[in-house]
C-alpha cells in the first residue's frame, strides 16, 4: 500500500473518502497561480518572479499527477472482474474497441471518485489551455489532497524546484 495519505483516502469500506472540509483555510496553490495568472504561459516567464509561476505549476502537475494515478489505482482495484469481462465480451474480435471502452469505463469510474482527476490527463497534454482546467480553487473532492497540494507554497519545496530550473 502506498505510504501517502493512505488512512485519509481509504475509508472503511473499501472505498476512497472524498469528503472535504469548505471551512479549512489550506492554502491553496490553485488560488495561487490563478490570482497570478500563471495558467497563462506567457505569465510564467515574467522576469523578476525568480521561475515562481514555473515553480508553483511545475509543483502543483508533479503532486495532481501523483494522487490521480493513486486514486485511479485505487479505482481499478475496486472493479468487479464481471464488470470487464462483459467489456471483454462485447468486443471479442476487436482488441481496440475493447480497450477504448475499457478505457472510458475506468475514467468515468474515476469522475465519481474525483471529477479532476478524469480531466487531468487532458489537461496536462493540453498544457492547462482549457477553461475546464484552469481551475481557482482545489479541485479534488478529498481535503487531504488539496493539503498535500498546499505543500507547493511551503518554501523549502520551493527552493527544492527553483533548483531544479536553475540547473536546467
Amino acid at each position: 500500500e502506498s505510504t501517502l495519505l493512505p488512512s485519509s483516502i481509504i475509508d472503511t469500506s473499501g472505498g476512497i473518502n472524498t469528503e472535504r472540509n469548505e471551512t479549512d483555510p489550506t492554502p491553496d496553490v490553485f488560488f495561487e497561480i490563478t490570482q497570478y495568472d500563471y495558467w497563462n504561459t506567457a505569465a510564467l516567464n515574467h522576469v523578476g518572479d525568480n521561475n515562481y509561476g514555473n515553480i508553483l505549476r511545475t509543483c502543483m502537475m508533479d503532486l495532481s499527477l501523483d494522487y490521480c494515478s493513486r486514486v485511479s489505482t485505487k479505482v481499478g482495484e475496486n472493479v468487479r472482474d464481471k464488470e470487464v469481462d462483459a467489456i471483454l465480451a462485447k468486443h471479442t474480435n476487436d482488441v481496440d474497441a475493447a480497450m477504448e471502452e475499457l478505457t472510458l469505463f475506468l475514467k468515468d469510474k474515476v469522475a465519481e471518485v474525483e471529477p479532476f482527476c478524469a480531466i487531468f490527463d487532458e489537461c496536462l497534454a493540453d498544457d492547462f489551455a482549457e477553461e475546464e482546467c484552469q481551475v481557482k480553487s482545489c479541485p479534488f473532492e478529498n481535503d487531504v489532497a488539496c493539503k498535500y497540494l498546499s505543500s507547493c507554497l511551503i518554501p523549502g519545496v520551493q527552493q527544492e524546484y527553483s533548483a531544479m530550473f536553475s540547473s536546467s
